[in-house]
């Protein structure tokens, strides 16, 4: 289980940190593997 993200110069930002996440989901796959078109029907 995930806690804790930090991003650091990630496409537009210079930092990111999230911390004490709940429950969350997390979509990871290749250019053209229908990641935009999941968000689209949800």
């Amino acid at each position: 289980m995930l806690t804790r993200v930090d991003l650091k110069n990630f496409c537009p930002l210079n930092t990111l940190a999230w911390s004490n996440l709940g429950p969350s989901n997390f979509m990871i796959g290749g250019n053209g593997s229908d990641k935009t078109f999941l968000l689209g029907i949800m």
